[in-house]
């Protein structure tokens, strides 16, 4: 029989980062880690996957927090919660890794709770150090977590770099992680966690802000969607951060894009309808941006993106006025224009309710009205609400195709 220390020696080399693989079995975890006070010790730099349980564990302790919320989601929905110490005195980061790359997973991540903390997070007294709850991103492969190279502390909801920026910690630091997959459970993700040894803390911050500072060129090239001709065009660019910059009459615009940060960028021309997208600059190369414009015609439509409303009310968010004011010069630069707004929401699995034909219908009147007010004429406009009949995601499985579900439309009727 082999002695009982002996085994204990062997344990330790069983759980070395090396010997974790996707081959691992996964660990299914129960509705008392979908609350703080169950949460689960992660004693390995890699653990999972992670089989989420159904739910927020046996009581909701996040919820009542408004879209775009800097350091809450709404509320939970599938939640996992996580116990780490830090083993020494260094620079943290991890990955979340989700078996399926459009599982989207949100994170809310705690330092050195204390004894009631538990008791204190239902009732807002507490606030977490980083949050993660931008869309998920194809091109990161679903993943999310902290990262050196990241500037931000908290990304709320919406278009963001899915990591947010690693921590200080110091040995024997405690933290509570959170991971919440809003669509759905039992979908698997791994944690790998990453600490770096300090030798010269001078030289790693120093990198760290190097790292930050890196651009990479982004060149725009603006043509017209049906014969990929060169059109000049009013460009606009913006950050979410900085004041936005405007360039008029250009074809063809090469910019320093910041590594990991998203830019908003609008097109506008007499004739042609607005165009508006959004990418995000990554540091592997250089990236060339085509937007296609399509000229004014009866029966196009185009969706205001980013126009967006509190909860369930017809109230529009102060974000929206960058949006609404391109939709204003749009209706005042082409004055032969009218059109047809048309409201619609996100409700799943759900019959197309009266609620939710009058919710729809009053956010397009909204608009509608905020048009009216700014000078243009009401015979150019009519509103209509569609409820959820005309979801682009019936069956939406991420905050991105929600957020398309969930949206105003605008159709040329006449020109």
């Amino acid at each position: 029989m082999l002695n009982k220390n002996f085994l204990l020696l062997l344990i330790p080399l069983f759980h070395t980062p090396l010997l974790f693989a996707q081959t691992h079995m996964p660990v299914r975890v129960t509705k008392n880690q979908g609350d703080c006070i169950g949460a689960y010790l992660i004693r390995d730099t890699v653990f999972g996957p992670v089989l989420s349980p159904e739910g927020p564990g046996h009581k909701i302790e996040i919820k009542g927090y408004p879209p775009g919320d800097l350091y809450f989601f709404e509320q939970e929905h599938n939640t996992v919660w996580y116990k780490i110490k830090a083993p020494y005195s260094t620079t943290m980061w991890f990955d979340i890794i989700p078996l399926k790359t459009d599982d989207d997973f949100d994170f809310l991540l705690f330092k050195n709770p204390g004894p009631a903390f538990c008791s204190r997070l239902p009732k807002g007294e507490v606030l977490p150090v980083r949050t993660n709850i931008s869309r998920v991103s194809d091109l990161r492969g679903g993943r999310t977590g902290l990262s050196p190279d990241a500037t931000a502390n908290f990304i709320p909801s919406g278009p963001g770099n899915p990591y947010s920026k690693a921590v200080e910690v110091k040995k024997g630091d405690e933290f509570l992680l959170v991971v919440d997959n809003p669509y759905r459970a039992n979908e698997g993700h791994t944690i790998h966690l990453h600490f770096k040894k300090k030798k010269n803390t001078g030289y790693i911050r120093r990198k760290q802000e190097e790292a930050s500072l890196k651009y990479h060129k982004v060149h725009i090239k603006i043509v017209d969607q049906k014969t990929g001709e060169p059109v000049s065009a009013n460009l606009t660019l913006s950050n979410g951060e900085k004041e936005a910059k405007k360039i008029n009459g250009v074809s063809e615009y090469v910019f320093e894009g910041e590594v990991y940060r998203s830019y908003n960028i609008r097109a506008e021309k007499k004739g042609y309808m607005f165009t508006t997208l959004q990418m995000t600059v990554f540091k592997k190369k250089d990236a060339e941006q085509i937007i296609k414009i399509q000229k004014i015609e009866a029966g196009i439509k185009v969706a205001l993106k980013n126009i967006r409303f509190e909860g369930d009310k017809t109230a529009i968010l102060a974000s929206s006025k960058k949006n609404l004011n391109a939709l204003l010069r749009f209706m005042k630069q082409n004055p032969s224009v009218k059109i047809d707004i048309q409201g619609h929401v996100n409700a799943p699995g759900q019959k197309n309710k009266k609620k939710h034909k009058l919710l729809s219908e009053a956010r397009a009147e909204a608009v509608f009205n905020h048009l009216i007010l700014s000078g243009i004429e009401k015979e150019r406009l009519i509103f209509r609400g569609f409820g959820n009949s005309q979801m682009i995601y019936p069956n939406p499985i991420s905050d991105h195709q929600s957020e398309v579900n969930r949206r105003v439309e605008v159709m040329i009727t006449a020109h």
